[in-house]
C-alpha cells in the first residue's frame, strides 16, 4: 500500500514538471516569454527560441504541446482516486506476492462480500451495501429489509459481527464504521430461518 502511494506521488510530480516545461516551451517558441538562460547541473540551457526560424519554432511548440499532454496524462493518472460508490473501480491493489504480481479487489467484489455476509443472517430479506475505503478502514452502510417477526436488536449485532469478520478476513483491512439502516418487510415474514 505504501509503495502505491509513493508511486502515485512520483507520477503526479513528474507529470506536473512535464506539463510546466511543456507550457514554458510553447510560450517560448511563440515568443511570449523573453529568452532565459539556466545552468542545470553544469549544463547551460537557453530558451532563445525567438532567434530560430519559423519552422524550428513550430517544431519546438509541438514538442512543448507533447510534453504538456504527457504531463497532463500523468497528473490525471496519479490523481485518479477510487470512490467507494462507483461500480467496478479497483479499491485495493496489493503488490504483496514475493515473486511479483498483484491482487486487485474491486468495489463490486467488496459490496458482494458485504451483501453475502449480511444475507446469511437469519431474518434479513434484502441488503443494499454502500462502501467507502478510508485511512482508518472500511466505512460501510447497509440498508436492509428484515422480516416482520425478526428481532432488530439481535439482528443488528449479528450483521455487524458477520460483516466485520468476513470483510476483514477477505481484505485484511479493519472495519472502522458499520451503520445498519433497517426497514420491515411488508410482504409478510420474509426469510426468517
Amino acid at each position: 500500500m505504501f509503495a502505491q502511494v509513493v508511486r502515485r506521488i512520483v507520477t503526479i510530480a513528474l507529470g506536473a514538471v512535464s506539463a510546466v516545461v511543456g507550457v514554458l516551451v510553447i510560450f517560448g517558441a511563440l515568443g511570449q516569454i523573453t529568452a532565459q538562460s539556466f545552468d542545470v547541473m553544469g549544463l547551460s540551457v537557453s530558451t532563445a527560441f525567438s532567434e530560430l526560424a519559423f519552422p524550428a519554432r513550430l517544431g519546438w511548440s509541438m514538442i512543448g504541446g507533447g510534453l504538456f499532454g504527457v504531463g497532463a496524462f500523468l497528473v490525471a493518472a496519479g490523481i485518479q482516486v477510487s470512490r467507494g460508490g462507483s461500480d467496478g473501480l479497483v479499491l485495493l491493489r496489493y503488490d504483496a506476492f514475493p515473486g511479483g504480481g498483484e491482487l486487485s479487489i474491486s468495489a463490486d467484489a467488496v459490496r458482494s462480500i458485504v451483501a453475502r455476509a449480511s444475507m446469511e443472517t437469519p431474518g434479513v430479506c434484502s441488503v443494499i451495501p454502500t462502501i467507502r475505503l478510508r485511512r482508518r478502514g472500511w466505512d460501510i452502510r447497509c440498508e436492509i429489509v428484515v422480516a416482520s417477526d425478526a428481532e432488530l436488536a439481535a439482528l443488528g449485532g449479528d450483521i455487524r459481527e458477520r460483516v466485520q469478520k468476513t470483510l476483514e478476513r477477505h481484505t485484511g483491512i479493519p472495519v472502522h464504521e458499520l451503520r445498519v439502516k433497517s426497514a420491515l418487510s411488508i410482504a409478510g415474514k420474509g426469510r426468517v430461518r
